[in-house]
Protein backbone atom coordinates (compact mmCIF):
# COMPACT_ATOMS: atom_id res chain seq x y z
CA UNK A 1 0.00 0.00 0.00
CA UNK A 2 1.16 3.50 -0.88
CA UNK A 3 0.45 6.52 1.32
CA UNK A 4 0.25 10.01 -0.18
CA UNK A 5 -1.38 13.43 0.01
CA UNK A 6 -4.00 14.13 -2.65
CA UNK A 7 -6.87 16.47 -3.46
CA UNK A 8 -10.03 14.37 -3.33
CA UNK A 9 -13.30 15.22 -5.10
CA UNK A 10 -16.48 13.46 -4.02
CA UNK A 11 -19.76 13.90 -5.91
CA UNK A 12 -23.23 12.50 -5.39
CA UNK A 13 -26.56 13.03 -7.13
CA UNK A 14 -29.36 14.84 -5.31
CA UNK A 15 -32.71 13.06 -5.03
CA UNK A 16 -31.56 10.24 -7.28
CA UNK A 17 -33.83 7.56 -5.79
CA UNK A 18 -36.91 9.73 -6.27
CA UNK A 19 -36.01 10.50 -9.87
CA UNK A 20 -35.49 6.80 -10.61
CA UNK A 21 -38.82 5.93 -9.03
CA UNK A 22 -40.59 8.54 -11.18
CA UNK A 23 -38.92 7.67 -14.48
CA UNK A 24 -36.24 5.00 -14.32
CA UNK A 25 -35.33 4.89 -18.01
CA UNK A 26 -34.93 8.63 -18.42
CA UNK A 27 -33.01 9.04 -15.15
CA UNK A 28 -30.54 6.25 -15.93
CA UNK A 29 -29.94 7.67 -19.40
CA UNK A 30 -29.33 11.13 -17.97
CA UNK A 31 -27.03 9.76 -15.28
CA UNK A 32 -24.90 8.08 -17.94
CA UNK A 33 -24.79 11.36 -19.87
CA UNK A 34 -23.87 13.40 -16.81
CA UNK A 35 -21.24 10.85 -15.85
CA UNK A 36 -19.60 11.48 -19.21
CA UNK A 37 -19.32 15.15 -18.22
CA UNK A 38 -17.48 14.15 -15.04
CA UNK A 39 -15.22 11.81 -17.00
CA UNK A 40 -14.35 14.47 -19.54
CA UNK A 41 -13.57 17.30 -17.13
CA UNK A 42 -11.75 15.13 -14.60
CA UNK A 43 -9.52 13.81 -17.36
CA UNK A 44 -9.04 17.34 -18.74
CA UNK A 45 -7.79 18.63 -15.38
CA UNK A 46 -5.43 15.72 -14.84
CA UNK A 47 -7.59 13.86 -12.34
CA UNK A 48 -8.43 10.19 -12.02
CA UNK A 49 -11.71 8.55 -11.05
CA UNK A 50 -10.83 5.82 -8.57
CA UNK A 51 -14.23 4.70 -7.42
CA UNK A 52 -17.89 4.89 -8.41
CA UNK A 53 -20.95 3.44 -6.78
CA UNK A 54 -24.39 4.06 -8.24
CA UNK A 55 -24.71 7.81 -8.52
CA UNK A 56 -21.53 8.61 -6.52
CA UNK A 57 -18.11 9.49 -7.95
CA UNK A 58 -14.71 9.74 -6.25
CA UNK A 59 -11.71 11.27 -8.01
CA UNK A 60 -8.19 12.33 -7.07
CA UNK A 61 -6.10 15.28 -8.26
CA UNK A 62 -2.54 16.29 -7.63
CA UNK A 63 -3.63 19.91 -7.22
CA UNK A 64 -6.51 21.42 -5.25
CA UNK A 65 -6.63 24.23 -7.82
CA UNK A 66 -7.28 21.71 -10.58
CA UNK A 67 -9.88 19.93 -8.44
CA UNK A 68 -11.83 23.15 -7.76
CA UNK A 69 -11.58 24.34 -11.36
CA UNK A 70 -12.84 20.95 -12.45
CA UNK A 71 -15.76 21.14 -10.02
CA UNK A 72 -16.71 24.62 -11.26
CA UNK A 73 -16.70 23.52 -14.89
CA UNK A 74 -18.65 20.35 -14.11
CA UNK A 75 -21.36 22.24 -12.26
CA UNK A 76 -21.50 24.86 -15.01
CA UNK A 77 -21.99 22.18 -17.65
CA UNK A 78 -24.56 20.26 -15.61
CA UNK A 79 -26.49 23.43 -14.87
CA UNK A 80 -26.82 24.02 -18.61
CA UNK A 81 -28.16 20.51 -19.05
CA UNK A 82 -30.60 20.91 -16.19
CA UNK A 83 -32.13 23.93 -17.88
CA UNK A 84 -33.73 21.29 -20.05
CA UNK A 85 -36.01 20.17 -17.26
CA UNK A 86 -38.53 21.59 -14.80
CA UNK A 87 -37.20 21.85 -11.23
CA UNK A 88 -38.87 18.60 -10.17
CA UNK A 89 -36.91 16.63 -12.79
CA UNK A 90 -33.49 18.24 -12.47
CA UNK A 91 -30.60 15.86 -11.81
CA UNK A 92 -28.14 17.89 -9.76
CA UNK A 93 -24.96 16.96 -7.94
CA UNK A 94 -23.28 18.08 -4.76
CA UNK A 95 -19.47 18.10 -4.75
CA UNK A 96 -17.07 18.02 -1.80
CA UNK A 97 -13.32 18.66 -2.02
CA UNK A 98 -10.48 18.38 0.48
CA UNK A 99 -6.74 17.84 0.62
CA UNK A 100 -5.86 14.91 2.81
CA UNK A 101 -3.84 11.82 3.56
CA UNK A 102 -4.91 8.72 1.61
CA UNK A 103 -3.72 5.17 1.13
CA UNK A 104 -3.68 3.63 -2.36
CA UNK A 105 -4.55 -0.04 -2.66
CA UNK A 106 -5.07 -1.73 -6.02
CA UNK A 107 -5.94 1.59 -7.62
CA UNK A 108 -8.53 2.49 -4.97
CA UNK A 109 -7.96 5.20 -2.35
CA UNK A 110 -8.86 4.92 1.31
CA UNK A 111 -8.35 7.08 4.38
CA UNK A 112 -9.31 10.38 6.00
CA UNK A 113 -9.01 12.38 2.80
CA UNK A 114 -11.68 10.29 1.10
CA UNK A 115 -13.95 10.24 4.16
CA UNK A 116 -13.80 14.01 4.69
CA UNK A 117 -14.48 14.77 1.02
CA UNK A 118 -17.53 12.50 1.10
CA UNK A 119 -18.87 14.23 4.22
CA UNK A 120 -18.24 17.69 2.80
CA UNK A 121 -20.21 16.71 -0.29
CA UNK A 122 -23.30 16.27 1.89
CA UNK A 123 -22.89 19.87 3.12
CA UNK A 124 -22.65 21.35 -0.37
CA UNK A 125 -25.65 23.20 -1.77
CA UNK A 126 -27.49 21.50 -4.60
CA UNK A 127 -25.50 22.21 -7.76
CA UNK A 128 -22.67 23.65 -5.65
CA UNK A 129 -19.39 22.75 -3.98
CA UNK A 130 -18.16 22.52 -0.40
CA UNK A 131 -14.42 22.53 0.34
CA UNK A 132 -12.33 22.15 3.48
CA UNK A 133 -9.99 24.77 4.93
CA UNK A 134 -6.99 22.94 3.53
CA UNK A 135 -8.43 23.20 0.01
CA UNK A 136 -9.58 26.78 0.58
CA UNK A 137 -6.11 27.92 1.63
CA UNK A 138 -4.66 26.30 -1.49
CA UNK A 139 -7.02 28.03 -3.93
CA UNK A 140 -8.24 31.25 -2.29
CA UNK A 141 -5.52 33.45 -3.81
CA UNK A 142 -5.40 31.58 -7.12
CA UNK A 143 -9.03 31.47 -8.22
CA UNK A 144 -11.52 34.32 -8.37
CA UNK A 145 -14.26 32.20 -6.83
CA UNK A 146 -16.26 33.72 -3.98
CA UNK A 147 -16.67 31.29 -1.09
CA UNK A 148 -19.11 31.48 1.80
CA UNK A 149 -17.49 30.69 5.15
CA UNK A 150 -19.61 28.07 6.93
CA UNK A 151 -17.37 27.81 9.96
CA UNK A 152 -16.42 24.61 11.70
CA UNK A 153 -18.64 21.66 10.95
CA UNK A 154 -19.10 18.39 12.79
CA UNK A 155 -18.98 15.60 10.21
CA UNK A 156 -20.30 12.11 10.77
CA UNK A 157 -17.58 9.67 11.86
CA UNK A 158 -14.90 12.39 11.59
CA UNK A 159 -13.47 13.00 15.08
CA UNK A 160 -12.27 16.58 14.60
CA UNK A 161 -14.46 19.42 13.28
CA UNK A 162 -13.71 20.59 9.74
CA UNK A 163 -13.86 24.22 8.67
CA UNK A 164 -15.98 24.37 5.53
CA UNK A 165 -16.50 26.82 2.68
CA UNK A 166 -19.20 26.64 0.01
CA UNK A 167 -20.03 28.33 -3.24
CA UNK A 168 -22.76 28.24 -5.84
CA UNK A 169 -22.19 29.01 -9.51
CA UNK A 170 -24.59 31.95 -9.46
CA UNK A 171 -22.56 33.63 -6.72
CA UNK A 172 -19.09 33.12 -8.05
CA UNK A 173 -16.69 34.93 -10.33
CA UNK A 174 -15.22 32.52 -12.80
CA UNK A 175 -11.54 31.71 -12.43
CA UNK A 176 -11.31 31.69 -16.21
CA UNK A 177 -13.53 34.22 -17.92
CA UNK A 178 -14.96 33.01 -21.21
CA UNK A 179 -15.90 35.77 -23.65
CA UNK A 180 -18.31 33.47 -25.47
CA UNK A 181 -20.22 32.86 -22.23
CA UNK A 182 -20.52 36.58 -21.57
CA UNK A 183 -21.63 37.11 -25.12
CA UNK A 184 -24.33 34.52 -24.60
CA UNK A 185 -25.62 36.36 -21.53
CA UNK A 186 -25.74 39.64 -23.42
CA UNK A 187 -27.58 37.93 -26.23
CA UNK A 188 -30.11 36.49 -23.79
CA UNK A 189 -30.88 39.89 -22.23
CA UNK A 190 -31.02 41.65 -25.57
CA UNK A 191 -33.52 39.14 -26.92
CA UNK A 192 -35.48 39.21 -23.69
CA UNK A 193 -36.00 42.95 -24.18
CA UNK A 194 -37.06 42.40 -27.78
CA UNK A 195 -39.49 39.66 -26.73
CA UNK A 196 -41.09 41.89 -24.08
CA UNK A 197 -41.51 44.74 -26.53
CA UNK A 198 -43.11 42.39 -29.02
CA UNK A 199 -45.58 41.07 -26.46
CA UNK A 200 -46.49 44.61 -25.34
CA UNK A 201 -47.02 45.69 -28.91
CA UNK A 202 -49.13 42.61 -29.52
CA UNK A 203 -47.68 42.05 -32.93
CA UNK A 204 -47.48 38.29 -33.09
CA UNK A 205 -45.81 38.24 -36.47
CA UNK A 206 -42.73 39.91 -35.04
CA UNK A 207 -42.02 36.85 -32.89
CA UNK A 208 -40.38 35.24 -35.88
CA UNK A 209 -38.47 38.27 -37.14
CA UNK A 210 -35.05 37.58 -35.63
CA UNK A 211 -33.28 36.32 -38.73
CA UNK A 212 -30.61 33.71 -38.14
CA UNK A 213 -27.36 33.17 -39.96
CA UNK A 214 -28.80 30.58 -42.35
CA UNK A 215 -31.65 32.74 -43.59
CA UNK A 216 -34.26 31.06 -41.38
CA UNK A 217 -36.21 32.92 -38.69
CA UNK A 218 -35.62 32.45 -34.99
CA UNK A 219 -37.53 33.89 -32.09
CA UNK A 220 -35.70 35.29 -29.12
CA UNK A 221 -34.49 32.82 -26.51
CA UNK A 222 -36.45 33.16 -23.29
CA UNK A 223 -35.24 35.12 -20.31
CA UNK A 224 -34.30 33.20 -17.19
CA UNK A 225 -37.33 32.84 -15.00
CA UNK A 226 -37.15 31.92 -11.34
CA UNK A 227 -37.40 28.26 -12.24
CA UNK A 228 -37.01 28.07 -15.99
CA UNK A 229 -38.17 24.79 -17.48
CA UNK A 230 -35.85 25.03 -20.46
CA UNK A 231 -34.36 21.99 -22.02
CA UNK A 232 -31.75 19.40 -21.82
CA UNK A 233 -28.40 20.41 -23.22
CA UNK A 234 -26.98 16.95 -22.90
CA UNK A 235 -23.33 16.59 -23.51
CA UNK A 236 -23.14 14.43 -26.01
CA UNK A 237 -21.69 11.60 -25.53
CA UNK A 238 -18.59 13.29 -24.17
CA UNK A 239 -17.98 9.64 -23.39
CA UNK A 240 -18.79 8.09 -26.79
CA UNK A 241 -20.83 4.99 -27.32
CA UNK A 242 -18.82 3.02 -29.81
CA UNK A 243 -20.03 0.83 -32.59
CA UNK A 244 -19.45 -2.86 -32.09
CA UNK A 245 -18.38 -3.36 -35.67
CA UNK A 246 -14.68 -3.78 -36.30
CA UNK A 247 -12.66 -1.96 -38.92
CA UNK A 248 -12.88 -3.35 -42.44
CA UNK A 249 -10.99 -2.70 -45.62
CA UNK A 250 -13.64 -0.26 -46.78
CA UNK A 251 -14.54 1.36 -43.47
CA UNK A 252 -11.57 0.95 -41.24
CA UNK A 253 -12.07 3.52 -38.54
CA UNK A 254 -14.12 2.99 -35.45
CA UNK A 255 -16.54 5.93 -35.12
CA UNK A 256 -17.46 7.50 -31.80
CA UNK A 257 -21.00 6.30 -32.21
CA UNK A 258 -22.83 3.59 -34.04
CA UNK A 259 -24.71 6.22 -35.95
CA UNK A 260 -21.50 7.26 -37.70
CA UNK A 261 -21.90 4.11 -39.78
CA UNK A 262 -25.65 4.46 -40.24
CA UNK A 263 -27.08 3.75 -43.64
CA UNK A 264 -26.92 6.99 -45.58
CA UNK A 265 -30.36 6.30 -46.94
CA UNK A 266 -31.83 6.53 -43.46
CA UNK A 267 -32.04 10.29 -43.68
CA UNK A 268 -34.20 10.07 -46.76
CA UNK A 269 -36.89 8.01 -45.09
CA UNK A 270 -38.92 9.06 -42.13
CA UNK A 271 -37.20 12.45 -41.97
CA UNK A 272 -38.80 15.60 -40.68
CA UNK A 273 -41.77 16.82 -42.65
CA UNK A 274 -41.72 20.23 -44.26
CA UNK A 275 -43.84 21.49 -41.36
CA UNK A 276 -41.38 20.11 -38.81
CA UNK A 277 -38.47 21.56 -40.76
CA UNK A 278 -40.12 24.96 -40.72
CA UNK A 279 -40.84 24.72 -37.00
CA UNK A 280 -37.30 23.55 -36.20
CA UNK A 281 -35.93 27.06 -36.65
CA UNK A 282 -38.47 28.80 -34.42
CA UNK A 283 -37.98 28.83 -30.64
CA UNK A 284 -41.25 29.79 -28.95
CA UNK A 285 -40.71 32.49 -26.34
CA UNK A 286 -44.23 32.73 -24.96
CA UNK A 287 -44.89 29.04 -24.33
CA UNK A 288 -42.31 27.43 -21.96
CA UNK A 289 -43.82 23.99 -22.39
CA UNK A 290 -43.60 24.13 -26.17
CA UNK A 291 -40.07 25.52 -25.92
CA UNK A 292 -39.04 22.63 -23.67
CA UNK A 293 -40.52 20.05 -25.97
CA UNK A 294 -38.90 21.54 -29.07
CA UNK A 295 -35.43 21.92 -27.55
CA UNK A 296 -35.50 18.46 -26.03
CA UNK A 297 -36.51 16.85 -29.30
CA UNK A 298 -33.89 18.78 -31.24
CA UNK A 299 -31.11 17.98 -28.76
CA UNK A 300 -31.93 14.30 -28.92
CA UNK A 301 -32.24 14.35 -32.71
CA UNK A 302 -28.85 16.06 -32.89
CA UNK A 303 -27.05 13.79 -30.40
CA UNK A 304 -28.95 10.52 -30.41
CA UNK A 305 -30.89 10.30 -33.65
CA UNK A 306 -30.10 7.70 -36.29
CA UNK A 307 -31.25 9.75 -39.30
CA UNK A 308 -28.44 11.98 -40.59
CA UNK A 309 -30.58 14.59 -42.32
CA UNK A 310 -32.75 14.96 -39.24
CA UNK A 311 -29.62 15.29 -37.09
CA UNK A 312 -28.18 17.93 -39.43
CA UNK A 313 -31.41 19.92 -39.24
CA UNK A 314 -31.60 19.67 -35.45
CA UNK A 315 -27.93 20.52 -34.85
CA UNK A 316 -28.16 23.49 -37.22
CA UNK A 317 -31.23 24.81 -35.39
CA UNK A 318 -29.51 24.51 -31.99
CA UNK A 319 -26.53 26.45 -33.34
CA UNK A 320 -28.72 29.15 -34.82
CA UNK A 321 -30.59 29.76 -31.57
CA UNK A 322 -27.34 31.14 -30.09
CA UNK A 323 -28.21 29.92 -26.60
CA UNK A 324 -25.38 27.37 -26.25
CA UNK A 325 -21.72 28.19 -25.68
CA UNK A 326 -18.41 26.54 -24.85
CA UNK A 327 -18.31 22.76 -24.55
CA UNK A 328 -22.05 22.46 -25.21
CA UNK A 329 -21.82 24.32 -28.51
CA UNK A 330 -18.70 22.34 -29.41
CA UNK A 331 -20.58 19.10 -28.81
CA UNK A 332 -23.32 20.23 -31.20
CA UNK A 333 -20.72 20.93 -33.90
CA UNK A 334 -19.21 17.47 -33.34
CA UNK A 335 -22.61 15.85 -33.82
CA UNK A 336 -23.20 18.01 -36.90
CA UNK A 337 -19.88 16.82 -38.30
CA UNK A 338 -20.74 13.18 -37.64
CA UNK A 339 -24.07 13.53 -39.39
CA UNK A 340 -22.43 15.30 -42.34
CA UNK A 341 -19.81 12.57 -42.58
CA UNK A 342 -22.45 9.85 -42.60
CA UNK A 343 -24.00 11.62 -45.59
CA UNK A 344 -20.58 11.56 -47.33
CA UNK A 345 -20.24 15.33 -46.99
CA UNK A 346 -16.66 15.14 -45.81
CA UNK A 347 -15.70 18.78 -46.35
CA UNK A 348 -18.71 19.98 -44.34
CA UNK A 349 -17.85 17.47 -41.62
CA UNK A 350 -14.28 18.75 -41.40
CA UNK A 351 -15.57 22.33 -41.15
CA UNK A 352 -17.88 21.37 -38.28
CA UNK A 353 -15.14 19.51 -36.40
CA UNK A 354 -12.76 22.43 -36.91
CA UNK A 355 -15.31 24.80 -35.38
CA UNK A 356 -15.75 22.42 -32.44
CA UNK A 357 -11.99 22.47 -31.91
CA UNK A 358 -11.94 26.26 -32.06
CA UNK A 359 -14.66 26.46 -29.42
CA UNK A 360 -13.38 23.74 -27.09
CA UNK A 361 -10.35 21.68 -28.15
CA UNK A 362 -11.02 18.08 -27.17
CA UNK A 363 -9.61 14.67 -27.93
CA UNK A 364 -12.98 13.59 -29.26
CA UNK A 365 -13.17 16.45 -31.76
CA UNK A 366 -9.66 15.77 -33.05
CA UNK A 367 -10.35 12.03 -33.30
CA UNK A 368 -13.51 12.63 -35.31
CA UNK A 369 -11.83 15.13 -37.61
CA UNK A 370 -9.04 12.59 -38.13
CA UNK A 371 -11.62 10.06 -39.32
CA UNK A 372 -13.00 12.62 -41.77
CA UNK A 373 -9.49 13.35 -43.09
CA UNK A 374 -9.03 9.60 -43.50
CA UNK A 375 -12.24 9.46 -45.55
CA UNK A 376 -10.84 12.26 -47.70
CA UNK A 377 -7.59 10.36 -48.24
CA UNK A 378 -5.46 12.91 -46.39
CA UNK A 379 -3.75 10.32 -44.22
CA UNK A 380 -1.05 12.52 -42.71
CA UNK A 381 -3.62 15.08 -41.54
CA UNK A 382 -5.60 12.20 -40.04
CA UNK A 383 -2.51 10.93 -38.22
CA UNK A 384 -1.75 14.45 -36.95
CA UNK A 385 -5.27 14.75 -35.52
CA UNK A 386 -5.10 11.36 -33.81
CA UNK A 387 -1.75 12.39 -32.35
CA UNK A 388 -3.29 15.57 -30.94
CA UNK A 389 -6.21 13.57 -29.53
CA UNK A 390 -3.75 11.30 -27.75
CA UNK A 391 -1.82 14.29 -26.43
CA UNK A 392 -5.02 15.66 -24.91
CA UNK A 393 -6.19 12.28 -23.64
CA UNK A 394 -3.26 9.84 -23.25
CA UNK A 395 -5.51 6.82 -22.72
CA UNK A 396 -7.82 7.42 -25.69
CA UNK A 397 -8.03 3.90 -27.07
CA UNK A 398 -9.98 4.83 -30.20
CA UNK A 399 -7.34 7.38 -31.24
CA UNK A 400 -4.58 4.78 -30.83
CA UNK A 401 -6.65 2.30 -32.85
CA UNK A 402 -7.35 4.80 -35.61
CA UNK A 403 -3.77 5.99 -35.81
CA UNK A 404 -2.59 2.39 -36.07
CA UNK A 405 -5.03 1.65 -38.88
CA UNK A 406 -4.10 4.80 -40.76
CA UNK A 407 -0.40 4.07 -40.40
CA UNK A 408 -1.00 0.66 -41.98
CA UNK A 409 -2.91 2.22 -44.87
CA UNK A 410 -0.06 4.71 -45.30
CA UNK A 411 2.40 1.81 -45.62
CA UNK A 412 3.95 2.34 -42.20
CA UNK A 413 3.09 -0.96 -40.52
CA UNK A 414 6.18 -0.98 -38.24
CA UNK A 415 5.06 2.33 -36.72
CA UNK A 416 1.50 1.04 -36.35
CA UNK A 417 2.28 -1.94 -34.14
CA UNK A 418 2.94 0.04 -30.95
CA UNK A 419 -0.34 1.96 -31.36
CA UNK A 420 -2.23 -1.26 -32.06
CA UNK A 421 -0.76 -2.84 -28.92
CA UNK A 422 -1.91 0.12 -26.83
CA UNK A 423 -5.38 0.05 -28.38
CA UNK A 424 -5.82 -3.62 -27.45
CA UNK A 425 -4.62 -2.93 -23.93
CA UNK A 426 -6.99 0.03 -23.51
CA UNK A 427 -9.95 -1.60 -25.32
CA UNK A 428 -9.60 -5.32 -24.58
CA UNK A 429 -13.30 -6.03 -25.15
CA UNK A 430 -13.58 -4.21 -28.48
CA UNK A 431 -13.40 -6.47 -31.52
CA UNK A 432 -12.21 -3.65 -33.76
CA UNK A 433 -9.04 -3.16 -31.69
CA UNK A 434 -8.07 -6.81 -32.11
CA UNK A 435 -8.97 -6.65 -35.79
CA UNK A 436 -6.73 -3.62 -36.30
CA UNK A 437 -3.79 -5.31 -34.61
CA UNK A 438 -4.43 -8.40 -36.72
CA UNK A 439 -4.17 -6.28 -39.86
CA UNK A 440 -0.91 -4.79 -38.58
CA UNK A 441 0.53 -8.27 -37.92
CA UNK A 442 -0.64 -9.39 -41.34
CA UNK A 443 1.11 -6.43 -42.97
CA UNK A 444 4.29 -7.24 -41.03
CA UNK A 445 4.17 -10.90 -42.07
CA UNK A 446 3.40 -12.15 -38.54
CA UNK A 447 0.97 -14.83 -39.70
CA UNK A 448 0.38 -16.65 -36.41
CA UNK A 449 -0.17 -13.41 -34.47
CA UNK A 450 -2.56 -12.17 -37.15
CA UNK A 451 -4.60 -15.39 -37.02
CA UNK A 452 -4.76 -15.19 -33.23
CA UNK A 453 -6.01 -11.61 -33.27
CA UNK A 454 -8.52 -12.17 -36.07
CA UNK A 455 -9.96 -15.09 -34.08
CA UNK A 456 -10.14 -13.02 -30.92
CA UNK A 457 -12.01 -10.30 -32.82
CA UNK A 458 -14.52 -12.88 -34.06
CA UNK A 459 -14.93 -14.24 -30.54
CA UNK A 460 -15.93 -10.73 -29.43
CA UNK A 461 -18.02 -9.97 -32.52
CA UNK A 462 -19.11 -12.84 -34.74
CA UNK A 463 -20.28 -10.32 -37.36
CA UNK A 464 -16.79 -8.90 -37.92
CA UNK A 465 -16.49 -9.34 -41.66
CA UNK A 466 -13.05 -7.76 -41.74
CA UNK A 467 -11.71 -10.41 -39.40
CA UNK A 468 -13.49 -13.20 -41.26
CA UNK A 469 -11.97 -11.99 -44.54
CA UNK A 470 -8.57 -11.73 -42.90
CA UNK A 471 -8.62 -15.37 -41.83
CA UNK A 472 -9.62 -16.41 -45.32
CA UNK A 473 -6.72 -14.45 -46.80
CA UNK A 474 -4.42 -16.33 -44.47
CA UNK A 475 -5.87 -19.67 -45.55
CA UNK A 476 -7.71 -20.35 -42.31
CA UNK A 477 -11.33 -21.32 -42.02
CA UNK A 478 -13.18 -18.78 -39.81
Amino acid sequence: MKRKIAAILAADAVGYSRLVAEDEEDTLARLASYRSVFDDFINRFGGRIFNTAGDAILAEFESAVDAVRCAVDIQESLRTRNLAYPSSRKLSFRIGITIGDVVERSGDLLGDGVNVAARLESLAPEGGVCISRSAYEAVSNKLSVKFSDKGEQRLKNIPEPVHAYTFMLDNRSRARQEPSHMGSLLTRYRWAFVAVMILVAGVAGFMFAAGDRSGQDVTAPPTQATDPPILEAREPDIQPSESSSSPTESAALEPDSAKDSADTAAGDEGGASSTEEEQAFHLPSSDPVAREALLKRQWKDCHEGDKPEQAIQACTALIDYEIYTGADLASIYIELGRAQRSRKRVEEAIEAYTEAIRLEPSARAYNNRGIAYYDKGELQKAIDDYTEAIRLEPNYGQAFNNRAWTQVKAGRAPRALNDAQKAVRLLPMKAYAWDTRAHVHEALGNRNEAIRDFRKALDLDSESEGSRSGLKRLGVQP
